[in-house]
């Protein structure tokens, strides 16, 4: 009898395992140097708010000219990446920023093999930081997958090794996450007592 109600109580979970970041789309916004140069100034602090045009850092061009790094899209400023002094070149980034709605959204890579279950709707299991934990549901799904680099690009990511392709699926949290924070995630299919399971419910 005991087991019965050990197995009619116990839960089993069948999901999609994800991983991503608390950032909203289309991703990580990169302000970059147009151009071979010399950072002098940094304008901004982390945290800031910033409109699109906005300059995020100055300096000298190669050739002796004003050189001027702006912000491509509104967003939050998340990680400065040169200081005054740093050596840049065409397309280094020198500034990255968080797109409004991080934290509310963010943005998860599913690998393309086991992308197929996932729909809009379903709901998702969240972990970040120590032991933290959130909920959320999937409200986007990506027609086509990515290569993991440029996915990694989009969420500052590093995945190792050769990994295939992936699907961005955009999730809603039930309770704002730490903008930019890093999370993995359960995308969920099913859920069954384990005494469902065995019966084949």
């Amino acid at each position: 009898v005991a087991g019965i109600l050990y197995a009619g109580n116990t839960v089993r979970v069948q999901g999609v395992a994800a991983a991503g970041r608390a950032v909203a789309p289309p991703g990580i916004i990169n302000a970059a140097s147009p151009t071979p140069g010399v950072i002098t100034t940094v304008l901004i602090s982390e945290g800031d708010l910033i409109s699109t045009g906005q300059a995020v850092a100055g300096g000298k061009a190669a050739g002796g000219a004003d050189l001027v790094i702006v912000s491509p899209l509104p967003g939050t400023a998340w990680q400065q990446l040169a200081a005054a002094g740093a050596i840049v070149d065409t397309g280094t980034v020198v500034t990255q920023l968080l797109p409004p709605d991080s934290g509310t959204q963010l943005m998860l890579q599913v690998p393309e093999s086991t992308s197929g279950p996932v729909e809009i709707g379903q709901r998702v299991d969240l972990s970040f930081g120590s032991g933290n934990s959130a909920t959320g549901s999937v409200t986007g799904v990506e027609s086509a997958p990515l290569p993991a680099a440029v996915a990694d690009t989009a969420l500052a990511m590093s995945t190792e090794g050769s990994p295939e392709p992936v699907v961005l699926v955009t999730v809603t949290a039930d309770t704002q996450v730490p903008p930019g924070e890093a999370v993995t995630a359960t995308i969920i299919q099913s859920e069954r007592t384990l005494l469902a399971a065995l019966w084949g419910l």
